[in-house]
Parts: C-alpha cells; sequence; structure tokens
C-alpha cells in the first residue's frame, strides 16, 4: 500500500486534547477519570481538553491536524483517546449520534525544531504507522456542554459557535506500534465524514512542549512508481505468425547474432532434417490501395545450397492454403543474403499470408530475415525494444567510478536479499552495490519541475535490512536548479534496526518558488550486500484552489436589501482543470441551524456563476445575519470559503415596509401558531413558536 505523507505543514498556537495509553483502559467518562486516574497512560501526561476552548478543523484526506507526545514507557500503543466537536452543533445522528464514518490515525517520527527562537518549527515527519478505524470499532461519548469557538486554519474563526463536544475511545487492532522510552512522536488524526458536517478536535489547556501542525491539500508535482516499464519482449513466431513442423525434427526458429542476421541482432534459422518440411507464415496483410513490392532476405549454409519455396495464399494460413495459392519461387540459395522481391497484384483490401517453405534435403540450414509486406510492414525478427526505462524525462547519470554495473536498472524483486516485492506493483528501481565497486556512484534524476507553488515535498519508499550494521551504501536526495550543479539534502544508509519497506520524508520548501527544480538520487556504492531499492516517488505542492476572484453580497456586508434574491460566485484561472462549485448556506429556521446545499455547477470553465434564491421567509428577516459558503473542488482537493453578512431593515419588520408598527405586530399576533402553521417570518424570537411573545416583542420594538 503507498504510505501518505504529510505535504503541507502550518503551526498552530495550539496543543490537542489526547492522551495515548500501553494497557487497556475502561471507556469511562472524563469526569470520572482526572489526571491521576489514567494510570495506563505511557504519553509525557494526559492533555485534557479545555471545556471552553476551541475545536479546530479536520477532515481526511487534506485537511490533517497533528500534536506531539513524548513516550515515557516502551511498548506497544494499545488505545488512544481524543475529544472533538461539530461545526455550529452540526451533529450528525449516523452512525450513532456524535460519530464520524470514522478516523484516520498515523505516527510519525520528530523533526525537532531547527532554529528553536527562530520561525521555523518542529513537526511530523518520517510516517511510522497508521490505521484506519471506522465505527463501531471506537466508543463516542457526549460531554458536557460549555461555549466553544470554532477555528479553520488558517484565518477562520466563529467564538462561540457551538456547545456540544465528544470524547472518542479506540482500541487498536493488530499490528500495533511499538513505542520507544524518550522518543517524541507525532500524532495525527483526521476523520472520514459525510462531506456535509465539520469535525474538529478540540484543544487542551495541557501544553506539552511544541505546537500542533495542520496540513492541506496537496497537488501532484511528479508521481513516479516505475511501473510505466515495459520489458524487452521477443516471441517467436511474431505474434499472428505460424510455424508448421511437418518433418517432426528441427522448426524455424528465432535466432541471435549480429553475425548471422542480415540487419539488426536476430535472425529467423531451420536446421536440416532428412528431409525438411519446414513452414514459416506470416501474419495476415490486407492489401493496400497502392502495395509495394513484398519481398524477403534469404541466405543458406556456407556448405550447401538450400532448397526451398515462397508462396502466398488469400484463403487463409494453412498449409492447404499456401498449396493452393500461389508460388513466387522455388530453387536455391547459397552463403550470401539475396533479397527475392515480388509485385503482388491483389485487389485492395484482400487478405494475404506470406511464406517460407524450407525443403532441403540433409543439406545444412536456412536463414530468413527483414521481410516486407505490400503494406509497407516489415519484420525483422528484432522484438519489441524496452522502453519506460529511465521513465520518461528521467535522467541515469554516471557520477564516479567505471565499473561496467555502475548504473541504475529496473526490476521486480530484490536479489540482495531476494524475494522483496515493489510497494507499488510490479517494478522499483534498484542500484546493485552487490556488484558495483566501492567509489562508485550514479545518480537518477527526474525531468525539470516546476516549484513555483509551496511546501514542496518529497516522499519515497526505500527498502532498509538490520542485517548488515557496518553497512555505508547509501541514497543521497540531491537538488538541483540546472541538471549540473547539484545539492545534497538527505542521505538514508540501506542499513536501519527495523527490517523492510520505510516511507521517507523530504522537506524541499526551501527551493518553493523556482519554475525549474530536479530532484536526484544519488545511489553510492561501498561494496555491501543490501542493494538500494526506492519506489512510489511523490512530489507534492499545496493546493491551489484560489480561484475565487469575486462575490456578491460581499463578505461582512450590511444593510443588504432584503430579500436576498441573488448570490454570485466568480471565478478565474481554471484552465485546464476540471473543477466543481458548490453553494451552501446555514439555514436559520429553528430546529434546523444546519448547512444545506443551494446548487451547485459541475465541469465548470471561468466565469461568474448565479443563484436566484426562491423568495421566501427563510431568506425575508431583517437585521439578520446569514451565513453561506462556496466551496470548490477538482475531485480531490477542496477549498472551503465561508462568508457572511446582514440584512438591513428590523428583524420585527415583517411586512418589509421599512417601518415596524402595529401592522406588524397585528400580523404577528394573527399568525401565531395555534391559529395558523407556523411560519418563521413571524417568528421574530426564534424560538419555533409564534404567540403573544412575539408579538409583545414587536410592538415593544416598534420606531
Amino acid at each position: 500500500m503507498k504510505k501518505r505523507a504529510i505535504n503541507k505543514k502550518k503551526l498552530l498556537s495550539f496543543s490537542i486534547a489526547l492522551t495515548m495509553c500501553l494497557t487497556v483502559i475502561s471507556f469511562t467518562s472524563v469526569a470520572d477519570e482526572p489526571n491521576k486516574d489514567w494510570p495506563n497512560c505511557k504519553m509525557h501526561y494526559p492533555q485534557l481538553p479545555d471545556p471552553n476552548g476551541w475545536d479546530v478543523f479536520a477532515m481526511m484526506p487534506d485537511n490533517i491536524l497533528a500534536d506531539d507526545f513524548q513516550c515515557i514507557e516502551s511498548g506497544p500503543i494499545t488505545d488512544l483517546h481524543f475529544w472533538g466537536s461539530w461545526y455550529a452543533d452540526d451533529i450528525p445522528s449516523e452512525p450513532i449520534y456524535g460519530a464520524p464514518l470514522g478516523f484516520h490515525i498515523s505516527i510519525h517520527a520528530d523533526i525537532p525544531d531547527p532554529d528553536e527562537e527562530g520561525p521555523l518549527y518542529s513537526m511530523p515527519g518520517e510516517l511510522l504507522w497508521e490505521q484506519d478505524v471506522m465505527y463501531p470499532a471506537f466508543e463516542c461519548t457526549p460531554q458536557e456542554p460549555g461555549e466553544q469557538g470554532w477555528f479553520e486554519p488558517p484565518d477562520y474563526y466563529e467564538d462561540p459557535n457551538h456547545l456540544q463536544y465528544f470524547r472518542y475511545d479506540i482500541l487498536f487492532a493488530d499490528p500495533l506500534f511499538y513505542q520507544e522510552e524518550g522518543t517524541i512522536y507525532w500524532v495525527d488524526i483526521a476523520p472520514y465524514t459525510d462531506g456535509m458536517t465539520w469535525w474538529g478536535w478540540k484543544t487542551s489547556l495541557d501544553h506539552w512542549n511544541d505546537d500542533a501542525v495542520y496540513t492541506e491539500g496537496s497537488e501532484t508535482v511528479l508521481s513516479e512508481n516505475f511501473d510505466g516499464y515495459v520489458p524487452y519482449s521477443n516471441p517467436f513466431p511474431p505474434i499472428g505468425w505460424t510455424v508448421y513442423n511437418v518433418d517432426g525434427g528441427d522448426a524455424w526458429s528465432l535466432y541471435p547474432g549480429a553475425s548471422y542476421a542480415h540487419t539488426g541482432a536476430y535472425c529467423s534459422r531451420c536446421y536440416y532434417d532428412a528431409p525438411n518440411d519446414d513452414w514459416i507464415v506470416s501474419a495476415g496483410i490486407v492489401m493496400p490501395a497502392s502495395p509495394v513490392d513484398f519481398s524477403v532476405w534469404i541466405k543458406g549454409s556456407t556448405y550447401t545450397m538450400e532448397s526451398f519455396e515462397i508462396w502466398y495464399a488469400t484463403t487463409g494460413n494453412s498449409i492447404a492454403d499456401l498449396t493452393a495459392g500461389t508460388l513466387l519461387y522455388s530453387g536455391n540459395a547459397g552463403n550470401a543474403w539475396t533479397q527475392y522481391s515480388y509485385p503482388i497484384s491483389e485487389s485492395a483490401g484482400t487478405t494475404v499470408w506470406f511464406a517460407i517453405h524450407y525443403t532441403g534435403n540433409y543439406q545444412n540450414f536456412l536463414f530468413c530475415d527483414d521481410w516486407i509486406f505490400p503494406d509497407g510492414s516489415t519484420e525483422g525478427f528484432e522484438g519489441t525494444p524496452m522502453s519506460g526505462w529511465p521513465p520518461a524525462g528521467w535522467t541515469m547519470q554516471v557520477v564516479s567510478g567505471t565499473d561496467t554495473d555502475n548504473y541504475w536498472r529496473i526490476n521486480i524483486t530484490t536479489t540482495h536479499p531476494s524475494g522483496v516485492i515493489p510497494t507499488s506493483l510490479p517494478y522499483m528501481a534498484e542500484y546493485n552495490i552487490y556488484l558495483i565497486s566501492a567509489g562508485n556512484s550514479a545518480r537518477l534524476y527526474t525531468p525539470p519541475l516546476d516549484f513555483s507553488g509551496t511546501g514542496n515535498s518529497l516522499s519515497f519508499m526505500m527498502y532498509h535490512s538490520s542485517a548488515y550494521p557496518s553497512e555505508a551504501d547509501n541514497v543521497v536526495i540531491q537538488v538541483s536548479t540546472d541538471g549540473l550543479t547539484w545539492t545534497d539534502i538527505a542521505t538514508y544508509l540501506t542499513y536501519d534496526p527495523t527490517t523492510g519497506w520505510t516511507n521517507h520524508l523530504v522537506d524541499l520548501s526551501a527551493y518553493d518558488g523556482q519554475s525549474t527544480i530536479y530532484v536526484g538520487f544519488l545511489g553510492v556504492s561501498y561494496y555491501g550486500y543490501t542493494n538500494i531499492y526506492i519506489d512510489d516517488v511523490l512530489i507534492t505542492s499545496n493546493a491551489d484552489l484560489s480561484i475565487i476572484s469575486s462575490i456578491y453580497p460581499l463578505n461582512n456586508s450590511i444593510n443588504v436589501t432584503r430579500p436576498v434574491s441573488l448570490f454570485n460566485v466568480t471565478v478565474n484561472g481554471i484552465g485546464d482543470d476540471t473543477i466543481s462549485l458548490y453553494l451552501k448556506w446555514l439555514n436559520h429556521t429553528p430546529y434546523i441551524e444546519e448547512w444545506e446545499n443551494l446548487t451547485n455547477w459541475v465541469n465548470i470553465s471561468d466565469g461568474t456563476y448565479s443563484f436566484y434564491p426562491t423568495i421566501s421567509n427563510e431568506w425575508i428577516w431583517g437585521n439578520t445575519t446569514y451565513r453561506w459558503s462556496v466551496n470548490v473542488t477538482d475531485g480531490i482537493n477542496w477549498t472551503n470559503e465561508t462568508y457572511w453578512f446582514r440584512t438591513s431593515g428590523s428583524r420585527y419588520d415583517v411586512n418589509n415596509n421599512d417601518v415596524v408598527n402595529f401592522q406588524d405586530a397585528g400580523l404577528v399576533w394573527i399568525h401565531r401558531t395555534t391559529i395558523v402553521p407556523y411560519d418563521g417570518l413571524y417568528d421574530v424570537n426564534n424560538n419555533g413558536q409564534v404567540n403573544f411573545q412575539d408579538a409583545g416583542l414587536t410592538w415593544v420594538n416598534r420606531d
């Protein structure tokens, strides 16, 4: 399985609420289990939730949150406990109340803060373990409500936003992750949801070490699993051809050697029998309107004249068809290559089969090569050449040494050690240090890449072995801006205490903004045992779907004329991307208060897209804040923008005539829900009923 890499990492000035345990604890409420009552917690200390804190948006696959922790006792992590809630208390009821469909949990190595007080910060590194936990493999328990804020990185805040939050308890399935005492790790969490509700991971008051980080969607700059390789193949007889071995002895076969072939490295040869009765028959050839002459090159042995015939048929490729067809030649071949050429006068569209019949008796052998058919096609028995290695646009380059084996190659399984298959079948790249002397090195590098985006990073799979701790053979990740001068970025030994495939993550953001970048894998041999194997090379940058150029109503606008009759979204810069656009709004109707779809457009191009809402009581309230969102996706990544506007007038101006007076109070009273069906327009206090309270408020707030 290809491992996911964290692509974009940005700092959050929060710690996240979680606790990780080595042995299973009973799933009780937080109130019954204060810090001192988590006896099996083997992280630095439990980071319990801030009941009036923030919830930070997270969603698979692109909006991932991660926080660091330190192991205080070696052993497997058996369970995980964390807290979260839902935007605007829009809480799903399925699969159970408060639970998403599942969670993706992964654990990463720590990349320490490289400059302490500087602008850089620590972040997750190499992926060490991951598991998808789908309901009912976890428990979800409501917690005591309290006012809480919502934060969607990098800069969207709502406070207050919701009241309810939940505790989530996961008991992991095998294989478990084994943590080591004193080591700092990162855990990242993101839910799988229905896409209509938004989940956030709750912040903690119990800060430890470094702040949490978040990721956003990524764009693929380059993806290469080396599976475009097509090996050399030379089947015989060629596809569609037929060989008849009537005499039961040697038959026509593929014969290697440039010294034997007319051209190239291969021809076909038939060895003598007593007597020979051997046929080689071409595939069917459809006659074109303007045919070329049929021809074939033939050579006999050095010692004797070889007897043979050339036939063609239009009824089929059997011996009976051929002998009932046309005999083009019958005679002997000497020991020099000779071309036999004939015009074929069959009508256009006719299928024709050509054949050589070897009839020698106690002679030696006969060769044929370089057939040319009336439609211009040829057959020289050279097969299909290898393709796809190196991959298109990639380059192999000897950097040092003179060994003939000093190059990268393709393989379907490991040779030293043997029997390990690629992470992405069927092929992987190999640098065979087992055959390459110390002091040799060779580079395999990418085509020029566009790093004009931000957050560029490399992930790749590499096989490691624990068998030979003294081995120094390694691969160096290098970067160049011109393909000539290279800078070393990271070095990975073939030796590792853990045997197997490992996902390595390399930060290349130092080259953000460059329009031309090459990324190289420099194989360096110390003549060890474990070869260098890499697979699933992935280079990504931050997703950029920021194509929304203008909206109406404007964000944060006030005094918008009611009822709202138009929403406009203008998008630019789509280019060749396949983009879909969605509009949603937060329905204010009592007991609904959830996001609903307004409309959507699929496979759009640059332009302005308009939505005209049906004029209903949902849109007619005065002095009311409405929230709406624009959601853009390319099928993989999402950009979600939320806006708000406030309508003009007064909430109590139910007849929308810019005056609040006895008419409005009277309309509210006669529309009370004890007499007519509930109508939200007259529910001025928005409590789900129209009664004397609404009429009274309208009268009190008259102009």
